[in-house]
C-alpha cells in the first residue's frame, strides 16, 4: 500500500506549484501525472477534501472511483482520515461546519470501484438500462464458470444435432476445440465485434505441396537411419514427420505437411554423417520455408479465418443468453450497460450529471476504453452528443490522476492511446496538466539510480506507444550506504537459475531478520528512520508467476513467513488433481478408468495390487462386493467409495464433497504439507465454487464438471488459507505489485522469458471497435500452431508487438520503483526480464551485503554418508512410502470398536433425526433470532422426513434452549459450534496396536464455550433414555473424555466435557463422578 505522501510546507519541492493548484484551482479540470511514489491517491484525497471544505460541492455530489476492491478500500480509509484531520485542524468555523457535514453524510457520496459505480447507475435506472431490476453481479470466477458452461452447452448441441458446422470444420481440418480461445477472447470483450473479413477463395496448395515433396526426395536419403549416437536434431525430426504425411492426401493433410516445415531448420551438424550436405539442406530448407511454405500457409489461414469467426457466433449468443436468463451481469456488462444508458438517453445523462457534479478517477492509466466513455458521458458538456471522442468535460467536473509510465494492463484492455485522448480533451476544456515528480517513497540513492536507468529506457518525449521519462526528485536527505540498488549475481553454482536465486534470496532474508540487520527506511513524510528488518519489509517480484513456488519453498525451508499473490497455481493444485478422479467416479460409477485413478491417487494402491485384484476376478466397481481374497486395502477403499456414493445420493453436491474431504482428512493433509496454506486455500476455493453451484440447483455431475473445468483454467488464481498476512515476506508476479512498496525489494528469477507473439489486435478508431484474432491451437509443452488469421495480420501483429514491447519497458519502471531503501536485481549470464537494468548495475554498485548472524553452536555444516548408507536409506524410504503413513480415526469409531452399543429403545427415527436436531441447535446458537419452525421444516424436507415430525422436533429444540446449560453457554465470552479438530497422536495412545504408528484423530465437537475457569465442551445425544442412562453414560464417556483431553492439549487451558441428552434435558459430567 502506498504511504501517505503529503509534503510538509516550506520544503521547497519542484512540484509545489502543481500541488497547490490541485487544492486551489477547484473550477478547472485536472489530469495529474504523478510519477511513482509521488502520491497519486493523496492528491485525489486532498482534492476531495478541498472541494468539500470550500463549499464548491457537497459529499452527495462527489464520486471517486478506482479499479480494484483493495484500492477502493484504501481510498475510502484515507479519505476518512484526511477529512477528520482537516476538520480537527480547521480554524474557520464555516469550513469546519462543511467538513463536519461531509463526515456525517459520508455514505451519501460514492467511493469505490468503477464497476460498483456503474452498478449503482444501472440500479437507479434498470428499466432504461434494459436489465432485470433484481440483477446480480458475477465476479470473475463466477463469470469463468458461466463462460465455460455456455461453451459446453453449444458444443454439446453441435454434436447432438449434427450441425453442418462440423462438416465445414472437418473439411478445413479445424478441430472445434481450437476455436475456444477465440470464443473466450470475444466473450471477454463484448464491446467489440470480430472484424469482418473479405471472402477468400480456397487456395490451391498443389504447387507448394509439390515443391515440398521434391525437397523431401532430395533430403531424406541423407537422414541417418538409424540415428547417430547424438540423436536426431529438429531438422531430421521435421523431415521424417513430413515424409509420413506426404503419403496421405487432401487439403487438410497438405496444410499439416506444410506446417511441419514452417519453423526454422535448427540443424545440428554433428547429428549428420555428411556435415556439408546437412548445412546445404538446412539452407535449402530455410529458403523453401520463407519463399513457398509461409506464403501458402498464410493464404490458407486467411481462407479459414472467416469460417472460424462465424462458427463461434452461436457460442457467444449462448453466453449472452445464459447471463440474461439468470439475471446476471459480469463486469463487462456493467460497463457496457452503464455506457449505453448514458449515451442513448440524454435525459438520464442530464439527471445523473446533476447528481454527480464532480467525478474523480484514481489510477487512470489503468482505464479501459468503456470506462473512459462512461467518464466522459458523465462529465461532457453536451448531453446530446453520442460520440464520446467529441465530448469535452464541463469545467471543474473531472479530476483524473495517473501515471502513463505505469500503464501495464494492456492485456486487460488498458490503453495508453485512450490516456492520451483524454489528456487532450482535458486540455481543450481549459483544464490543467499537473506533473508530480517529488518522490516520498524512496531514498535519494534509489531515485538517482532509477533516473539513470530510465533516461535511456524511456523516450524524452511521449510517443503514440510510450510515455515520456520524468526524472524523480527525492524528498529525503542523503541516506547511508545501506540504501541503494544492488546486483545479485546468479549462475556460478550449477543447477537451475531460479533455484539458486531462490536459495540466495531466502538465505539473505533469513539472516537479515535473525541478525536484526538495520536499514534506513523513509516514513512517507520526508524523514528517514533506521530500524531492524522484519519479514513484512521484503517484497520479492518475478516477471512471471511460473516459479513463485520455488521461492516460497526456499523461504519455508528457513521458516520465514510468506504470502503469495497472483500465483495462479489453482490449476496446479495436487490435492484437487488427485481428488477430481474420485469425484468423477462417484458421478459415473461405471467408468473403470476413473475408479482406477481414484484407487491409485487417493488411496495409494500400487499397480501390482490393482493387477492382482483384476487377475483374481475382481471388478473395478464399488457397487459390487470384492472377492474375499482381495487386498485389504482395495476392499477398504471400495467400501469408502460406496459410503461416499451414498452421501452423493443423499446430500446436496457441495455438502457431499465437504463430507468426502472431511472423511479423507483431505484438508488436514493438505495443511500439513509444504506450502500448506496455499494447498488448503485451493481446496477451500474449490469447495466455495461447489457451494455456489449447489445453491443454484446444479446436480453433482455438473458440479464436478465445473470443478474440472476450473482446475484446467490458468486464469484462476490460487488462494491461501491465511490471506493478507501483513508481517510476512510478499511473493508475487510483477503485475500484482502496482501501488505496493517495501523497504527491500528483490527483482528475482533472472531467467529468459519467452514473449509470445500477440494473438489479438483491436481497432478502436471505428465504432464499434473491431477485433482481429490469430487463432492458435495449443499443443503439448507450450507448443502453438497457427490455424487461422485475418488478411493483413502481419502488419497488425507488428504494431501490436511494438505496443507490447513498450509496455514491457513500463513494467520495468514499475518494478524498479517499489523499493524504499534497498533494490536488489538478480542477474545472470542469460538474457532475462531485467536485462535492460543490468548495464546500470555495474562494478561501482557493490554486491549485495550479507547480514551476518552467528551460526548455532554445535551445528553440523557438513554431514557425509557413504554410498551404502544412502542406498539403505533409499530402500527404507521406498518401503515406507508403500505403507500408510498414518491412520485416520474418530473418537466415535474408537468408542464403537471398544464396546458394543447398549440396548436402546427403538423409535424408528434413524440417524436423520439426530442430524436435524444437531443442525437446528447449531443454527440457533449461531443466530438466536433464527426462525426455528421454518428452519426445521427445511431440514426435515432435506432429510426426507415426514412433515409430522415438525412439532416434536421444535419441542425438543425449545426444551434445550430453555435449559440452564444453554443459558450458561449464551453468557460465555466465546461460543463455538460444530468445531472440527484434528490432532496427530501415537496410535498406542488411543488403543490402536496394529497398523501405522501414528494416527490422525479427528472429530467435531457439538458445542464449546469459554468461561473464566476454562473451556466447556458439550456433546449432544439424541438417544431415548429408558432406564439405561448409566449404560449410555459408560458407553459415551471414553469418547467425551477423548474430546476433553485433546482439546485441553490443543488450547492449553483447563477443559471440562459433558453429555447432554436432549430427550430428557439431563446433563452428565463424567469428570465429576
Amino acid at each position: 500500500m502506498e504511504s501517505s505522501m503529503s509534503p510538509e510546507p516550506g520544503r521547497g519541492f519542484p512540484d509545489d506549484a502543481d500541488r497547490a493548484a490541485i487544492i486551489g484551482e477547484l473550477g478547472r479540470n485536472f489530469l495529474v501525472e504523478a510519477a511513482a511514489g509521488t502520491g497519486k491517491t493523496t492528491s485525489l484525497v486532498d482534492r476531495v477534501v478541498a472541494l468539500l471544505g470550500s463549499g464548491e460541492t457537497t459529499i452527495d455530489h462527489v464520486a471517486a472511483v478506482t479499479f480494484t476492491i483493495k484500492a477502493a478500500a484504501e481510498l475510502g480509509e484515507r479519505f476518512q482520515v484526511a477529512l477528520e484531520n482537516e476538520r480537527r485542524n480547521e480554524p474557520d468555523p464555516v469550513r469546519r461546519a462543511r467538513l463536519e457535514a461531509a463526515l456525517e453524510d459520508r455514505e451519501k457520496g460514492f467511493i469505490g470501484t468503477i464497476h460498483a459505480f456503474c452498478a449503482r447507475l444501472i440500479r437507479e435506472r434498470p428499466v432504461e438500462a434494459g436489465v432485470d431490476p433484481g440483477f446480480e453481479e458475477l465476479d470473475e470466477l463466477e463469470n469463468l464458470v458461466v463462460r465455460g458452461e455456455a461453451w459446453k452447452t453449444w458444443t454439446d448441441r453441435v454434436f447432438l444435432e449434427r450441425s453442418p458446422i462440423l462438416g465445414t470444420l472437418a473439411e478445413i481440418a479445424l478441430p472445434i476445440s481450437s476455436l475456444r480461445q477465440t470464443y473466450e477472447l470475444l466473450a471477454d470483450n463484448r464491446d467489440v465485434v470480430a472484424a469482418p473479413s473479405p471472402p477468400v477463395e480456397q487456395p490451391d496448395l498443389s504447387a507448394a505441396r509439390t515443391a515440398v515433396c521434391e525437397f523431401l526426395d532430395r533430403a531424406l536419403p541423407h537422414v541417418p537411419d538409424p540415428a547417430l549416437p547424438g540423436g536426431r536434431d529438429r531438422l531430421q525430426e521435421k523431415l521424417l514427420a513430413a515424409a509420413h504425411l506426404r503419403t496421405l492426401d487432401g487439403p487438410a493433410v497438405t496444410v499439416r505437411l506444410l506446417s511441419q516445415l514452417e519453423s526454422r531448420s535448427n540443424a545440428t551438424l554433428k547429428t549428420w554423417r555428411d556435415r556439408g550436405m546437412a548445412k546445404m539442406l538446412a539452407e535449402e530448407y530455410d529458403e523453401l520455408r520463407t519463399s513457398v511454405v509461409a506464403p501458402a500457409l498464410t493464404r490458407w489461414r486467411e481462407y479459414v479465418y472467416p469460417i472460424a469467426i462465424e462458427a463461434v457466433g452461436p457460442a457467444l449468443a449462448e453466453f449472452d443468453r445464459l447471463r440474461a436468463h439468470r439475471g446476471k451481469l459480469n463486469f463487462q456488462d456493467l460497463l457496457i450497460r452503464a455506457r449505453d444508458l448514458l449515451r442513448g438517453r440524454p435525459a438520464v445523462r442530464r439527471e445523473l450529471q446533476q447528481r454527480y457534479t464532480h467525478l474523480l478517477v484514481d489510477e487512470f492509466q489503468d482505464t479501459d476504453p468503456i470506462q473512459t466513455e462512461v467518464m466522459l458521458y458523465l462529465t461532457g458538456s453536451d448531453v446530446e452528443e453520442t460520440d464520446w471522442r467529441r465530448l469535452v468535460p464541463r469545467a471543474g467536473s473531472l479530476f483524473v490522476v495517473g501515471d502513463p509510465k505505469q500503464s501495464i494492463y494492456r492485456f486487460r484492455r488498458a490503453d495508453i492511446e485512450t490516456y492520451d485522448r483524454v489528456r487532450r480533451r482535458i486540455e481543450e476544456s481549459g483544464g490543467r496538466l499537473a506533473k508530480l515528480t517529488t518522490n516520498f517513497r524512496s531514498t535519494g540513492r534509489i531515485c538517482r539510480w532509477v533516473n539513470a536507468a530510465f533516461e535511456t529506457v524511456l523516450p524524452a518525449e511521449a510517443t503514440r506507444m510510450q510515455a515520456a521519462h520524468a526524472p524523480l526528485h527525492a524528498a529525503y536527505p542523503e541516506s547511508d550506504e545501506t540504501s541503494g540498488a544492488f546486483r545479485l549475481t546468479i549462475g556460478g553454482k550449477g543447477g537451475s537459475v531460479e533455484s539458486e536465486d531462490a536459495e540466495r534470496i531466502a538465505e539473505w532474508i533469513s539472516r537479515a531478520i535473525a541478525g536484526r540487520h538495520r536499514i534506513a527506511v523513509p516514513d512517507g513524510k520526508g524523514n528517514v528512520t533506521t530500524r531492524p528488518l522484519e519479514p513484512g519489509d521484503f517484497l520479492v517480484l518475478l516477471r512471471r508467476r511460473r516459479n513463485l513456488d520455488v521461492y516460497a519453498r526456499a523461504l519455508e525451508a528457513r521458516r520465514v513467513p510468506y504470502e503469495i499473490t497472483g500465483g495462479g497455481a489453482f490449476c496446479d493444485s495436487e490435492e484437487l488433481a488427485a481428488l477430481l478422479p474420485l469425484l468423477e467416479t462417484l458421478a459415473d460409477p461405471d467408468d473403470q478408468v476413473l475408479l482406477t485413478a481414484a484407487l491409485r491417487h487417493v488411496f495409494g494402491i500400487d499397480d501390482d495390487a490393482l493387477y492382482r485384484f483384476k487377475r483374481d476376478g475382481g471388478r473395478f466397481s464399488f457397487l459390487v462386493d470384492p472377492p474375499e481374497s482381495a487386498d485389504a486395502r482395495i476392499t477398504f477403499a471400495l467400501a469408502r467409495l460406496r459410503t461416499f456414493h451414498d452421501s452423493v445420493r443423499r446430500l446436496p453436491p457441495a455438502a457431499a464433497i465437504a463430507v468426502i474431504c472431511r472423511d479423507l482428512a483431505w484438508i488436514v493433509h493438505a495443511a500439513s504439507r509444504e506450502m500448506g496454506g496455499t494447498r488448503t486455500g485451493n481446496l477451500l476455493k474449490a469447495l466455495a465454487v461447489a457451494r455456489r453451484l449447489s445453491a443454484e440447483g446444479e446436480p453433482f455431475s455438473r458440479v464436478v464438471e465445473e470443478l474440472k473445468e476450473l482446475a484446467s483454467t490458468e486464469k484462476v488464481e490460487e488462494m491461501s488459507v491465511e490471506p493478507g498476512r501483513s508481517r510476512a515476506v510478499r511473493l508475487m508476479n510483477l503485475h500484482q505489485a502496482k501501488g505496493l512498496e517495501a523497504p527491500v525489494v528483490f527483482l528475482a528469477d533472472p531467467n529468459r522469458e519467452k514473449d509470445w507473439d500477440p494473438d489479438q489486435s483491436i481497432d478502436r478508431s471505428v465504432e464499434p471497435a473491431r477485433a482481429y484474432f490469430r487463432i492458435v491451437e495449443k499443443g503439448k509443452n507450450f507448443a502453438r500452431r497457427v490455424v487461422a488469421q485475418p488478411v493483413g495480420w502481419a502488419e497488425r501483429e507488428a504494431t501490436e508487438s511494438a505496443f507490447e514491447a513498450a509496455e514491457r519497458d513500463r513494467l520495468l519502471y514499475v518494478a524498479a520503483t517499489r523499493a524504499k531503501s534497498i533494490l536488489v536485481v538478480s542477474v545472470s549470464d542469460k538474457a532475462s526480464a531485467w536485462s535492460k537494468l543490468t548495464p546500470f548495475l555495474g562494478n561501482e554498485i557493490p554486491e549485495l551485503p550479507r547480514a551476518v548472524v552467528a551460526e548455532p553452536a554445535g551445528s553440523l555444516r557438513h554431514v557425509g554418508r557413504d554410498l551404502a548408507v544412502q542406498r539403505a536409506l533409499r530402500d527404507e524410504r521406498r518401503t515406507l512410502s508403500l505403507a500408510p503413513s498414518y491412520a485416520v480415526v474418530t473418537p466415535t469409531s474408537l468408542t464403537h470398536a471398544a464396546a458394543p452399543l447398549p440396548a436402546r429403545q427403538r423409535t424408528g427415527r434413524g440417524m436423520s433425526w439426530g442430524r436435524v436436531i444437531h443442525r437446528l441447535l447449531e443454527g440457533l446458537m449461531e443466530n438466536p433470532s433464527l426462525d426455528v419452525r421454518a428452519y426445521a421444516a427445511n431440514l426435515l424436507s432435506e432429510e426426507e422426513r415426514p412433515a409430522e415430525d415438525l412439532e416434536e422436533v421444535t419441542a425438543v429444540v425449545e426444551g434445550v434452549r430453555s435449559s440452564p446449560l444453554w443459558q450458561r453457554a449464551t453468557r460465555a465470552s466465546r461460543r463455538l459450534v460444530e468445531v472440527p479438530f484434528a490432532v496427530e497422536v501415537d496410535s498406542s495412545e488411543i488403543g490402536i496396536s496394529e497398523g501405522p504408528a501414528r494416527s490422525l484423530l479427528q472429530g467435531a465437537i457439538d458445542l464449546a464455550f469459554e468461561e473464566d475457569s476454562g473451556w466447556i465442551l458439550v456433546d449432544y445425544k439424541t438417544d431415548t433414555i429408558a432406564g439405561n442412562l448409566d449404560e449410555l453414560v459408560g458407553f459415551y464417556s471414553p469418547q467425551i473424555e477423548m474430546y476433553r483431553r485433546y482439546w485441553e492439549t490443543l488450547t492449553g487451558q483447563p477443559t471440562e466435557a459433558g453429555l447432554y441428552f436432549v430427550s430428557t434435558g439431563r446433563e452428565v459430567w463424567p469428570q465429576r463422578a
